[in-house]
């Protein structure tokens, strides 16, 4: 009745001698396992943490051996460019993982259990937070999102103090449990939970949704082909999606104030015509292109 597995520490299941990482044996059991979990259900999924550099988790995929792996290199740049706005960091990082997981075969996300809590890492900004959750929902890949990131939790090591419980609630115990939570909650739950953001629609957990439902509606999102596009302003990041019948761009503003005066460079695209702009997220108007 499983629908999938993580397999954690993958890169670390056979030794071969003092080699305890990425060995020719641990490379051969995943090539076994990977027909027989498919016998007993076609559809089923294997993820695979290994955490190391994208020039080696690649070859998990590309041998054949699990549906995805966990793309920690475009996981720590991503955060990296929305703490220093730094668009040409997140184009390049973005652009150059993509060529490297092919058919966007890489399961992609921001953080996990064992790392600090995004929002802690940017300095509980919410904008920031907004940012980073489109870049992760408009780019190829699966996404991942580790429970809290949808609403700003927060938490820095030890790792118990990033997986405290979910903060459903403004109550005394947040919604987790009616009996004793296995770790005292944080110190924000007041303001930090499912109830307060469900109300409001600017909110970080209405963006996530927002997102979710675009990526759902729009195949360009899901599958499509991804091209970099270059503004004249680092501090807008840019991109398109392109499926056979549509054509998405995602523009991201990581400054706090409106951008106006910027140009994109479309030639990449291989556009051609005349088009009608609407906006899928977001506020404002377009003139045709």
């Amino acid at each position: 009745g499983v629908d999938g597995v993580r397999v954690d520490g993958a890169r670390h299941l056979f030794e071969e001698g003092e080699n305890q990482a990425d060995t020719a044996s641990t490379h051969a059991w995943f090539k076994q396992f990977r027909p027989f979990y498919k016998s007993v259900n076609p559809q089923a999924m294997v993820v695979a943490e290994v955490w190391t550099s994208s020039f080696a988790v690649v070859k998990y995929i590309k041998g054949d051996e699990v549906d995805l792996a966990f793309d920690f290199d475009l996981a720590s740049a991503w955060v990296s460019g929305v703490m220093n706005r730094d668009g040409r960091k997140l184009r390049s990082i973005t652009t150059s993982e993509t060529s490297t997981f092919e058919n966007q075969q890489v399961a992609i996300f921001l953080t996990n259990h064992d790392i600090n809590r995004i929002m802690s890492q940017l300095g509980r900004d919410f904008d920031k937070a907004k940012a980073a959750a489109t870049l992760l929902l408009t780019s190829p890949g699966v996404p991942f999102i580790y429970y809290g990131e949808e609403i700003g939790m927060t938490g820095i090591k030890p790792d118990e103090k990033i997986r405290t419980p979910m903060q459903w609630d403004s109550t005394e115990k947040a919604g987790f449990t009616t009996g004793s939570p296995w770790i005292s909650l944080n110190d924000n739950i007041e303001t930090v939970n499912v109830a307060v953001q469900d109300k409001d629609p600017a909110s970080l957990l209405a963006h996530y949704r927002a997102l979710i439902q675009a990526r759902n509606r729009h195949a360009a999102l899901r599958i499509g082909k991804y091209i970099k596009v270059d503004p004249n302003n680092d501090s807008i990041y840019a991109a398109v999606r392109q499926s056979a019948n549509e054509t998405v761009v995602v523009l991201i503003n990581l400054e706090k104030t409106e951008i106006s005066d910027y140009a994109l460079d479309f030639t990449l695209t291989g556009l051609k015509g005349n088009f009608t702009v609407e906006a899928l997220l977001g506020e404002g108007s377009f003139a045709p292109l």
